[in-house]
């Protein structure tokens, strides 16, 4: 690409006596974040134009790993998570995120043999925090989405990856009748991963950060009540699947009916 570069000029003769250039470099820097739950994490960060910034242009990991901030979107676009001095200690939705995001691409890797999505590296890893949705996390158009209480859990992101997963490797189709199988297999299959890497990354128990048979127990703050899946603070239980439930045009499905 070209570069753009400052000039001095001689005055009198035209002499070009000196040349900057105004490109800036990206360097991968490693950042302190503390997460939504207090816990404190390396995140592969990068500095360009002084400014750090929530993304790891290939330098940690063989695939972009992008981190945006959904609550700076425009109407177009969301802007990618920044940060003066490289200490996330203001967001710690975002800092979670993306520490998660990487957590679960070294599981694939390191477990189950697989370069990212679609196991050859070529698609970014790119996830939106302080995403304003009721569906508490989404994986949409090969990106991940999370609302803030969303991001606080290991699985969940685990879970949304999957995703990503799945549409790489299968023509699985959503919708919700008495029928839908193909969407009920995506969704367990999601399930499943997300749950292996929370056994892979923390350790067995109950509370915050620990790994269960929950799904999305680590949400934070808990949704109040039984608002979408039929059971308070977490949604789904992989040892009691019929737990939770989901309601289509009046009719009671083990959740996910898709």
């Amino acid at each position: 690409p070209a570069t753009r570069v400052t000039g001095f000029i001689d005055a009198r003769t035209g002499e070009v006596l000196k040349t900057v250039s105004e490109e800036r470099q990206a360097d991968l820097t490693i950042g302190l974040g503390v997460g939504a739950h207090g816990g404190l994490f390396k995140l592969p960060t990068t500095l360009a134009n002084g400014v750090y910034w929530l993304a790891d242009y290939q330098a940690s990991r063989p695939v972009d790993q992008i981190t945006r901030d959904y609550s700076t979107y425009n109407g177009s676009s969301d802007a990618v998570a920044s940060d003066a001095d490289n200490v996330w200690d203001h967001d710690g939705a975002l800092v979670s995120v993306h520490a998660y995001a990487g957590w679960v691409y070294d599981y694939f890797y390191a477990v189950l043999g697989r370069a990212g999505y679609d196991g050859a590296n070529q698609k970014d890893i790119i996830a939106h925090v302080h995403y304003p949705t009721s569906g508490i996390a989404v994986y949409s158009a090969g990106e991940m989405y999370f609302d803030t209480p969303a991001a606080a859990a290991l699985d969940l992101v685990g879970h949304e990856y999957a995703h990503g997963v799945v549409a790489s490797s299968s023509t699985l189709m959503y919708y919700c009748d008495a029928d839908a199988q193909p969407g009920a297999l995506d969704e367990a299959f999601a399930d499943i991963i997300g749950t292996a890497v929370e056994f892979y990354w923390q350790d067995p128990g109950s509370g915050y950060d620990m790994a269960d048979w929950l799904l999305g127990e680590d949400i934070d703050p808990p949704y109040a009540g039984n608002l979408y899946y039929g059971a308070p603070e977490y949604l789904r239980n992989l040892a009691d699947p019929n737990a939770t439930f989901f309601v289509y045009e009046g009719v009671s499905y083990p959740y996910p009916c898709h």
